[in-house]
């Protein structure tokens, strides 16, 4: 298998990724018809009678909100697990602690260890989600020529 060829001159930026430039018009209009396809998917309660840069800020604000998720995400999830065991084992130790609040927290507790073993196994795939999310949302500003206004944003899909 081959890797498709990207021959858009790139620079680098501080954190070592590389973003795009656009030298010509026709790249440049490639990649707003790419977002506003991306827009139509992800806004689909977005009048396609709004204008283009209506659209992709209704994009460019729903892409915000997908970097908002994932950064919380794109976390160590085995920190606080030793503080919570040692607070649920001190909770299981008192000897006035009702047998059915004892199960239930226990419950609990192995629920949420659960989710946090399975979601540790997804750090690096939600890093690089939010890594091409950020770059989107670069791409974006430099379309609308900066951030978005707030009446743009007023018009997204909330």
């Amino acid at each position: 298998m081959h890797e498709e060829q990207n021959n858009a001159p790139v620079k680098t930026v501080r954190s070592n990724r590389q973003e795009a430039n656009f030298p010509n018009l026709e790249e440049k209009e490639n990649l707003k018809q790419f977002y506003l396809a991306q827009s139509r998917r992800l806004c689909p309660t977005v009048s396609v009678d709004r204008s283009e840069s209506q659209r992709l800020g209704a994009l460019h604000h729903k892409i915000k909100h997908f970097i908002k998720a994932l950064t919380n995400l794109d976390r160590s999830w085995e920190n606080g697990m030793p503080e919570m065991q040692k607070a649920c084992l001190h909770f299981f130790s008192l000897q006035n602690s009702p047998r059915t609040e004892c199960q239930k927290i226990f419950e609990e507790w192995a629920k949420w260890s659960n989710f946090l073993i399975s979601a540790s196994c997804y750090h690096g795939f939600v890093s690089q989600m939010l890594q091409d999310y950020q770059r989107q949302l670069r791409d974006l500003e430099k379309l609308l020529g900066g951030k978005p206004s707030e009446t743009l944003e007023n018009v997204s899909d909330r």
